[in-house]
């Protein structure tokens, strides 16, 4: 729309604007308003307009190609009508319908959820990830890799040193971008690593590397320092798994999650921290090593200038991740009681149902009905275990209070209840038994 506004309408957008003019309601009282500030243009009209006169198709483009009315016309009558779309019903969903299954006591394996997920945390309380026995310490493993790559060593950046000529002094083998700090594009930094780690080897006296590995896009390329060129991964030499010695890797923030690649045995990575970084996805940034666990690979934290480490690196994400969660914590509660105080309305909702006052209650109260009779978790409207059920691994976080699927009050960090009504009241929640809740 702005390009419009800037740009003006196009020649041949003009003549499809003017074809469709004479078809149009008001369409000759339409175009003497547009030629009316123009006085050289005044005698022209729809009557004696011909379209294959190229020189007075151009004479009128040139003079009202820009004009505002005629550009708002274009837009309203030939944009807005086929790219803004209206669409009758609404569709809202979360992933707590995601886990619909036991929502329905008469068919409790209804939907089922299927699928694989690298974490168990943060998921939908009636979602229960069935890990196998053999993984069930997975995550004690992982902090412990977490904790023993401290032991390593910290690596403090500056704002001085570029990141490229601190990494290659390092003489680490892959670079995990987790805290999305390097500011140059995948191929400029990867390159110029590339280029500051040969002249580190060449003064040392080791074995150069030969190229280094980084993502365009979708596209695992291979860049190679003798040819100066770049190449499909998969087509170059460097796939075969004995050449991953002779390879630098980078992976940014994004591919840090899903990317297998066979890195080679003893191989080091730099692992960058960031502001709120949270264990989720530091854990799933260093499973890249995938021998890290083993033994086989390890690692070292980068930890830019803006962030200063009071404690360990563990406890430090944890807390990161306890405060991510508290924080939207609201609205995940929000989602899960709208998700089952809501289980027998319809996927879809007509505008009528949502905006008509009558056609509003009517269906509500059918929808209560259905609520009642469907749902196990409730025997009234909006009955206490509906709450219960949600809170139940909440309280970790502060208590959270809830009335009609909508949380409404939250006690803050010093424990004191945050004002949002003008009426508190002091008795006891009979939830948890707390004092202070201005809903109870």
């Amino acid at each position: 729309m702005l390009t419009y506004y800037a740009q003006g309408v196009g020649l041949a957008e003009f003549r499809t604007m003017l074809s469709t003019l004479g078809t149009m309601a008001g369409g000759e009282a339409t175009m003497a308003g547009w030629v009316a500030p123009h006085p050289a243009l005044q005698h022209i009209n729809l009557k004696n307009l011909c379209l294959e006169d190229a020189r007075l198709l151009h004479s009128l483009h040139t003079t009202l190609h820009r004009d505002m009315v005629v550009v708002n016309h274009w837009l309203n009558h030939h944009v807005f009508r086929h790219f803004a779309k209206q669409f009758p019903t609404k569709i809202s969903a979360s992933a707590w319908h995601l886990a619909s299954t036991g929502c329905d006591a008469a068919e409790p394996t209804r939907w089922p959820v299927v699928g694989f997920s690298g974490t168990n945390q943060s998921h939908p309380l009636p979602m229960v990830q069935a890990d196998l026995s053999s993984m069930w310490d997975t995550n004690d493993r992982m902090d412990a890799v977490i904790a023993a790559t401290e032991e390593a060593g910290l690596v403090q950046l500056t704002r001085a040193a570029p990141l490229a000529e601190t990494v290659a002094g390092l003489g680490v083998d892959v670079v995990l971008d987790v805290g999305a700090i390097v500011k140059e594009d995948n191929a400029t930094f990867a390159q110029a690593w590339l280029a500051a780690r040969r002249r580190v080897c060449a003064m040392a006296g080791t074995a150069l590397p030969a190229a280094v590995l980084y993502f365009e896009e979708d596209a695992l390329v291979a860049f190679e320092a003798s040819s100066g060129r770049a190449s499909d991964y998969y087509c170059s030499p460097y796939h075969a798994p004995a050449r991953m010695a002779d390879c630098l890797t980078y992976l940014d923030d994004y591919h840090t999650r899903g990317t297998d690649l066979k890195f080679a045995p003893g191989a080091v990575a730099a692992v960058t921290l960031c502001a709120g970084l949270v264990r989720d996805v530091l854990a799933q940034g260093m499973m890249r090593m995938r021998q890290l666990m083993k033994g086989g690979h390890s690692a070292r934290y980068l930890v830019p200038h803006d962030v200063q480490l009071t404690e360990n690196v563990l406890r430090w994400v944890n807390g990161n991740t306890r405060a991510t969660l508290t924080r939207f914590l609201v609205h995940y509660t929000q989602q899960g009681l709208y998700s089952i105080t809501n289980a027998a309305e319809p996927d879809r909702l007509a505008l009528t149902d949502m905006y008509s006052a009558p056609a509003r209650r009517e269906a509500l109260d059918t929808y209560q009905a259905r609520l009642i009779d469907t749902c196990p978790h409730t025997n009234e409207r909006h009955g206490p275990e509906v709450v219960k059920w949600i809170t139940g691994n909440t309280k970790a976080f502060g208590h959270v209070c809830c009335d009609g699927g909508r949380p409404t009050k939250t006690r803050s960090r010093s424990g004191s209840w945050r004002r949002s009504s003008r009426r508190r009241r002091s008795a006891t929640c009979p939830r948890d038994g707390s004092r202070g809740c201005p809903r109870c």
